[in-house]
């Protein structure tokens, strides 16, 4: 995956039956409301479905697909298969029912679209650092005579977009001035895009979506929040915030991907807070729901609404059963080649154990950031931790006995890797990099001072492991 993008989320202040009111001490934030509305914003964007299938199926919403197979000899274009998804009558049969669900949004007074469902919250995407919209607001606030009400109406900030999200709920004096600029943004971007341009289509309606809020936050009077989020990255299922000025969300200058933080206090460079960057970096894990589809309606009626899918995509009748066969087979056979991979993991991990970690004692593993859990995360990824093998960690007197015994059986050792309290020893090195060995870098590191933990991983030839 890659680093997040840091988007401007928003939410009108209103209670309903998706949104209760909090009783927990956390405050409302855009981030929660769109959680709380996400499946009903994903049900009405999905009543017009898409070219891959996604979308409302009569009592079924398909939210993911992936790719399926045809039978042997035959050709044509790989037919998509429904994977993720959910019974809508059963998702909102605690709020009523979808029908109940849509007469509560046209009569809720923060909906900026009724007849459309959950349209009181939503988010921009514009990138913060940019330039482009560093010289875009200079101009505007230039142009318009803007700059003694900048700095009534908003924290100094520099690039200025930061200012723009730094306190929410947005005060109601501010709400004027901030419809102005964005109004101007999309006047100007509107004028200079590209016909036809889809990228530019979902910017322009973002911020049409926005300015209409600010016009029903000023019209009926609710609060308008709104949040910056902060500089981080997602990958292998896990989310990480980098370290972050609180109050305007500026990533912090200090170095990424560290176990351990500054705990000292920075001036951020955007609006000069003072704060701790240990503070504001956090990991947690992400719940992934690609193959839910069939989980949810078992397989007899999977396999028969798949069937129907298929017909609605366009496939020919006759060659529907050809296909799911073909496609179940491929899954029996992507499933088989998992337990093996599994099994294969697991006689590695024995042999391992048994022959080169034998008798070694262990040091306690490096302390990094604990994993935390969202409060509104209802994953079921509880499996994963049970699963999960522990990593061994060593002294450098257990890991140069540890290389001898691999060079003695035949065992490759792949990589290795050393941490300490003091990141400046930190080390990694892949052994499959030209010229390198594991007892060459031990002696290296060791040289430079690494003398804490160490990990090292092994591949087991695969004669030994009969």
């Amino acid at each position: 995956m890659s680093d997040t993008i840091q988007l401007v989320q928003w939410a009108l202040g209103q209670t309903c039956s998706i949104r209760p009111s909090r009783d927990d001490g956390f405050p409302e934030t855009p981030s929660r409301v769109l959680k709380q509305v996400r499946m009903l914003q994903t049900y009405g964007r999905g009543l017009v479905r898409s070219q891959s299938g996604s979308g409302v199926h009569g009592d079924i919403f398909v939210t993911f697909t992936k790719d399926g197979s045809r039978p042997e000899k035959k050709s044509g274009s790989t037919p998509k298969i429904p994977s993720g998804g959910f019974i809508i009558s059963k998702t909102f049969a605690p709020y009523g029912g979808v029908d109940e669900l849509k007469q509560q949004c046209s009569r809720c007074p923060a909906n900026i679209e009724p007849p459309a469902v959950a349209q009181c919250a939503g988010y921009l995407d514009q990138r913060p650092d940019s330039s482009a919209t560093e010289e875009q607001l200079q101009g505007i606030i230039s142009r318009l005579g803007l700059a003694k009400e900048m700095t009534e109406r908003f924290p100094a900030t520099t690039p200025l977009w930061y200012g723009l999200w730094a306190v929410s709920p947005v005060p109601v004096e501010s709400l004027p001035l901030l419809r102005l600029l964005l109004g101007e943004i999309l006047e100007e971007d509107r004028r200079d895009a590209k016909p036809r341009s889809r990228a530019y289509e979902s910017h322009f309606s973002e911020f049409q979506n926005f300015l209409s809020a600010i016009d029903v936050a000023v019209a009926r009077k609710l609060v308008l929040h709104v949040e910056l989020l902060p500089p981080g990255h997602a990958d292998f299922g896990i989310y990480t915030v980098f370290p972050h000025c609180p109050f305007c969300k500026a990533g912090a200058r200090t170095p990424r991907w560290r176990q351990h933080y500054p705990t000292e206090l920075l001036e951020c460079h955007v609006c000069g807070t003072r704060f701790s960057p240990a503070e504001t970096a956090s990991r947690r894990k992400m719940s992934w729901n690609f193959e839910g589809l069939r989980k949810e309606l078992g397989d007899e009626t999977y396999l028969r609404f798949t069937a129907e899918f298929l017909q609605t995509g366009g496939e020919p009748p006759e060659e529907i059963p050809g296909i799911v066969a073909a496609t179940e087979e491929q899954e029996r056979e992507r499933e088989a080649m998992n337990r093996k991979r599994l099994e294969e993991g697991r006689r590695q991990q024995e042999y391992i154990e048994t022959h080169v970690f034998r008798d070694l004692p262990r040091v306690s593993s490096p302390k990094t950031a604990p994993l935390e859990r969202d409060e509104d995360d209802e994953g079921d990824d509880e499996q994963e931790d049970d699963e999960a093998v522990e990593t061994a960690w060593f002294a450098i007197e257990q890991v140069e006995e540890i290389i001898r015994r691999c060079e003695s059986l035949g065992v490759a050792v792949l990589a290795m890797m050393h941490r300490s309290r003091n990141e400046c020893f930190d080390r990694y090195r892949s052994m499959s990099e030209p010229g390198a060995s594991a007892a060459g870098t031990l002696a290296n590191w060791k040289a430079e001072g690494c003398k804490e933990k160490f990990w090292v991983s092994c591949r087991v030839p695969a004669d030994l492991l009969q």
